[in-house]
């Protein structure tokens, strides 16, 4: 046969390619891969193992060297061309091929030959679902199956899913494996893989003192989409009852979409779906609080809002500014002057400004509710809106500034958001109707309930004097308002007499973090004030107080012996743990009251003095003894079961 000839592919090559040169792979070009054991004898192995160019050529390259080598009557003869074609593939595509049609004798060979990671492998034969080649893997090698494991679970092979899955040795990587697996199966609509997977899924994980969380929502954000757009009822259905998700989102894709059963499906399922306020949730009022007018347009459509419910979602609509929704149904007719009054008195209780202004400007909105609007914006473009374009009255303007700094009862609940508040009190502030009297008393106000925005909102203003701030922070101080009493002693305005009256005040009202922040204050009080806050303290059982106070050196010794004796005395343990400094107290006054707590029977002191102050051994046997002839079994434990005393001391020692 006449040898045809074609020009070779190889770079740099001058000289033509034979067919001979080809079919045979002659000795020039000729790259056997084989593994050696020496250079001088082949292993036995190698009798095994497929000859083959060690790089392989391209797909492309090989389709054109075939054909422009072999004669029609070759190229006629697929398992030939199948075959050549297989032995000039690169090793890697050659393996993969093996493993997705599942030629297990053909990739046994193969891998005698590869160096490479045999993982990629599996996840060719695991998304093609080839149990026999996975297992001839899994026989010979180690490797992480997850990425084979999530491959099957894409392609829905439940079998090789349980096999690759029990390989995963560690608990975190198992769980993130599970996770993919849910996802893809998701995605595919693969439900039996998906249902297996999630009960191999945790949303926390405690290991080794850290949590490993994995939130539902955002793990199955994007394949959710495709389970909606693949239109996989039942994947959907199964994971509305297992995880809390987005169904305003989900509904407003299946509209895009127009995948009606998924519709009707979450439609059923919403009113029972999120009861965490204590009534059904409705899927109407919810799509046009997000804004989305598409899958709002959809239900009204499709006669599902009652007049009712369309009232509802127009408020809700008004409440987060989406105007779009708000002029959809404006135009399907059938709202109130009431309904509108109340949208617009609740977009701007939420700051909504796109929705007072639509309002605004769109409707003929009662004038009560205007000024009820203005009284309770909630954001600072609602009060400089309505301030600017309307007529407000000088009450209805006090009546703001007095709901902004939360004075009194104020209709002000949704002024939550501290920074818009104190925006508009300080807008208002500047304003000549608001007079420094009601400035003034919204500060003190301010100051006693521990509202630290307002005092710091409010503490520039001129009728803000020295005099005020002295009057106000010992009554801070006494209600424990501790951010408040923070912020004033850094005023320069506060004066010595003040802290010392705040100083008595918190420490006789038991606020001991108020103590605590103005024990740093403490060089600007008189020393016979201190020692009588100190007093005071004891006396009311703040311990958290004394113990605050007891390290400053100006707190007499004679003041705190005389309070550790009087606790140690009542057995008062806390008042003793918070008295008790062993440079403030001697060793002579615990050793001398030691006995007195054993005979009184007061077993948390006596364990106090034990581990901080032991007295001499000499106290502790007699103690000891004094405990046993009263038969105070739980002293008797205690003391007898330390390494202080005598082995020969429990012989004459009996519990009477």
């Amino acid at each position: 046969m006449e040898t045809t000839a074609v020009e070779s592919s190889t770079p740099g090559s001058k000289r033509s390619r034979s067919i001979t040169d080809i079919l045979l792979f002659s000795r020039g070009n000729k790259r056997i891969c084989r593994k050696h054991e020496d250079d001088s004898r082949e292993t036995e192995d190698d009798d095994q193992a497929e000859e083959r160019f060690v790089d392989g050529v391209p797909a492309q390259q090989r389709d054109q060297w075939l054909k422009g080598c072999l004669p029609p009557q070759i190229l006629a003869l697929s398992h030939v061309t199948e075959h050549i074609n297989a032995l000039l593939m690169p090793m890697e595509e050659a393996l993969t091929e093996a493993a997705k049609l599942g030629q297990v004798d053909r990739l046994q060979k193969l891998l005698i030959q590869f160096k490479g990671d045999v993982a990629k492998v599996a996840v060719a034969a695991a998304g093609s679902g080839q149990m026999a080649v996975l297992e001839s893997i899994l026989a010979k090698h180690r490797f992480d199956t997850s990425d084979a494991a999530v491959a099957a679970g894409a392609n829905g092979h439940l079998d090789a899913v349980k096999m690759l899955f029990f390989w995963i040795n560690s608990l975190i990587d198992r769980n993130y494996a599970a996770w993919k697996i849910m996802a893809v199966a998701t995605a595919n609509g693969h439900l039996e893989v998906l249902q297996y997977a999630a009960k191999n899924a945790e949303k926390t994980i405690h290991l080794r003192r850290f949590y490993y969380t994995w939130t539902p929502a955002s793990e199955l954000k994007d394949a959710l989409k495709s389970a909606i757009s693949g239109g996989y009822v039942d994947v959907v259905k199964f994971l509305l009852e297992k995880f809390q998700l987005n169904l305003g989102e989900m509904f407003d894709q299946a509209v895009a979409e127009k995948q009606h059963a998924i519709m009707r499906l979450i439609y059923e399922k919403y009113p029972n779906y999120d009861t965490h306020e204590g009534s059904p949730a409705n899927l109407f009022v919810d799509l046009a609080r997000d804004g989305r007018t598409d899958a709002v347009k959809y239900l009204c459509n499709s006669s599902h809002g009652s007049t009712e419910v369309i009232g509802d979602a127009f408020v809700a609509a008004a409440q987060h500014g989406h105007t779009e929704t708000m002029d959809f149904l404006l135009n399907v007719g059938g709202l109130s002057s009431t309904v509108v009054d109340k949208a617009f008195e609740e977009a701007a209780r939420a700051g909504s400004i796109a929705g007072v202004t639509f309002l605004y400007k769109k409707q003929q909105i009662a004038r009560k509710s205007v000024i009820a609007a203005f009284e309770n914006a909630g954001g600072i473009a609602v009060s400089k809106f309505l301030y600017d374009t309307d007529v407000i009255p000088t009450e209805s303007i006090t009546t703001a500034f007095q709901n902004a700094a939360l004075y009194g009862a104020t209709d002000g609940a949704a002024l939550l958001c501290s920074e818009e508040r104190i925006k508009i009190l300080k807008f208002l502030a500047t304003r000549k109707c608001i007079s420094p009297e009601v400035i003034t008393k919204a500060f003190i106000s301010a100051a006693g309930n521990d509202h630290l925005d307002v005092v710091a909102g409010l503490c520039g203003e001129r009728c803000i004097t020295r005099e005020l701030i002295n009057q106000t922070f010992p009554n801070a101080a006494a209600s424990g308002c501790a951010s408040v009493v923070k912020f004033l002693c850094a005023d320069s305005r506060l004066s010595s007499e003040a802290i010392a009256k705040a100083l008595v005040k918190a420490v006789s009202h038991g606020r001991a973090q108020v103590a605590h922040i103005l024990t740093g204050k403490t060089h600007q009080i008189l020393p016979e004030v201190l020692n009588q806050a100190f007093k005071d303290a004891v006396k009311n059982g703040c311990a958290e107080s004394v113990k605050c106070l007891r390290s400053d050196h100006r707190i007499s010794p004679a003041t705190i012996t005389e309070a550790f004796v009087n606790a140690v005395e009542k057995g008062d343990q806390t008042m003793v743990k918070a008295l008790y400094n062993e440079e403030r107290i001697s060793e002579e006054v615990t050793c001398e009251h030691f006995a007195s707590v054993v005979k009184n029977g007061y077993i948390d002191v006596v364990k106090h003095l034990f581990y901080n102050r032991c007295p001499s051994c000499a106290i502790k046997r007699k103690a000891f003894v004094s405990a046993s002839g009263q038969g105070w079994s739980s002293g008797v434990k205690f003391m007898g079961t330390t390494d202080w005393y005598p082995r020969g001391l429990l012989t004459g020692c009996t519990l009477q």
